[in-house]
C-alpha cells in the first residue's frame, strides 16, 4: 500500500511541477501541493480503492481496472463539474484536474494489481 501511495504522489508532483512544460495547461496556475496532506490523502484513497476492489469489484484482468478507473473518474467529473466549470478557461483547468485524478487512480490500481496486494490478508480482514 505504501508503494502505491508514494507512486501516486510522485505522479502528482510531476503533474503539478511548474518546470515541466509538457502539459498544455501549465500556463494556468496550478495550486501548490502540501506533501504531508497529499500523502495522507493518497493513503486514504489507496485504502478505499483497495477495499472497493476487495469487496465490490471483481478484477480478473487489467481491463477491469481500466473500467473501474473510468467509472470513478466519470463520477468525480459529474459531481464536481457543476461547481467548477463556468467558462472555457475553467473547463480546461477542470479537464486537467479530471485527467490528473484519472491518472492517480490508474497508478494506484495498477500498483495494487501488480503487487498482488488485493488479498484478504493484506487488508487485515482475516483473523
Amino acid at each position: 500500500m505504501m508503494v502505491a501511495t508514494v507512486l501516486a504522489e510522485v505522479l502528482s508532483i510531476f503533474w503539478s511541477s511548474r518546470t515541466v512544460n509538457v502539459w498544455p495547461f501549465n500556463e494556468y496556475n496550478m495550486p501548490e501541493r502540501f506533501l504531508k496532506s497529499a500523502l495522507i490523502s493518497n493513503f486514504v484513497l489507496v485504502v478505499a480503492l483497495k477495499y472497493a476492489l476487495w469487496s465490490q469489484w471483481m478484477t480478473s484482468s487489467w481491463f477491469d481496472l481500466i473500467i473501474l478507473t473510468i467509472w470513478l473518474t466519470l463520477g468525480y467529473a459529474c459531481l464536481e463539474g457543476p461547481h467548477r466549470v463556468t467558462d472555457k478557461d475553467s473547463l480546461i483547468r477542470f479537464s486537467a484536474n479530471v485527467l490528473h485524478k484519472m491518472s492517480v487512480i490508474t497508478v494506484i490500481l495498477v500498483t495494487l494489481y501488480v503487487l498482488g496486494d488485493l488479498s484478504d490478508e493484506s487488508l487485515g480482514l482475516v483473523m
